[in-house]
């Protein structure tokens, strides 16, 4: 009771001094970063996205996984075999036992970005739809502009033999044209056509990408990533060059897988989900190129 009385007299004379008593201080959302620079313990110049369900480990958004409604880290994912499993079935990344790497900026980082890229695909492209447009553009016009002019200036005559035989009168004065042309207006006519070739297809590519993903890209990231996809497009000027069809089809297919995959890791999309851009996609461009 004597405890109860000093308690209650000390609150009231608390109330009736003069001295002034701190208020709490009221924290708002936009404050918080500053408060709390929480960093991703894998990216230390990223900040914090969420927390590791297991392990409580801080993760930027590329360094986590969803699975089941719930974030986990990757390492935590490739321990545990029941998250390994459904993992696999949610098809969220196959190779969890590795970090994805950043996507390239520069000019100087893309040999090692194209070999990441061929030994694993999917997790490349988890992040590669950052990559800026100005880079992966002249990439996929290198890759797939050497084909094109062979084929516009050595074999030219075998391209318009094709089209002679579907009567289009249009197609023949195209081709008319062509010849009369000299070597070097030949090649600014096969540069502006690749390059206009590459814009419509960054087109479709978005167009199916936005029909069956789940997840917003921007068209800019959906270029980025297509454009990555068409580096096997090299050997197609082989195939050209020796008149050997099967050589153009090898790089042709080679460019929907990884573009099948690129699908799947840039949206997070399910495997039918991708399966279904990607079949669009390629009835699409047959049907309009």
């Amino acid at each position: 009771m004597n405890g109860q009385k000093e308690g209650t007299e000390i609150r009231e004379s608390a109330m009736t001094s003069d001295v002034d008593v701190p208020m709490p201080v009221m924290i708002t959302a936009a404050q918080l970063p500053s408060l709390r620079p929480y960093t991703c313990v894998k990216h230390t110049s990223k900040e914090a996205f969420c927390l590791c369900t297991k392990c409580g480990d801080l993760l930027c958004e590329k360094c986590s996984l969803q699975i089941r409604g719930r974030r986990y880290c990757l390492d935590c994912a490739s321990q545990d075999d029941q998250l390994r499993e459904d993992c696999f079935e949610e098809s969220v990344i196959p190779a969890i036992c590795a970090v994805p790497p950043e996507a390239p900026k520069t000019v100087r980082e893309l040999p090692g970005a194209l070999l990441c890229m061929f030994r694993n695909s999917y997790l490349f492209f988890v992040t590669a739809k950052d990559s800026p447009f100005w880079l992966t553009l002249p990439l996929a016009f290198i890759a797939s502009f050497p084909a094109v002019a062979v084929q516009y200036v050595f074999k030219l005559d075998n391209l318009l033999k094709i089209y002679d035989e579907s009567q289009i009168e249009m197609i023949k004065h195209a081709g008319e044209l062509l010849r009369s042309l000299e070597t070097w207006q030949i090649l600014c006519v096969a540069a502006f056509g690749t390059l206009l070739r590459i814009l419509l297809f960054d087109l479709l590519f978005f167009a199916c990408l936005h029909v069956f993903s789940r997840n917003e890209i921007r068209f800019v990231q959906a270029a980025s990533t297509l454009h990555y996809c068409m580096a096997p497009m090299i050997i197609a000027v082989l195939g050209v060059a020796l008149d050997q069809v099967w050589i153009v089809m090898v790089a042709e297919v080679l460019m929907i897988i990884l573009a099948t995959s690129a699908t799947r890791a840039a949206t997070k999309c399910s495997f039918w989900q991708g399966m279904g851009a990607m079949l669009l996609f390629i009835l699409m461009s047959n049907f309009l190129f």
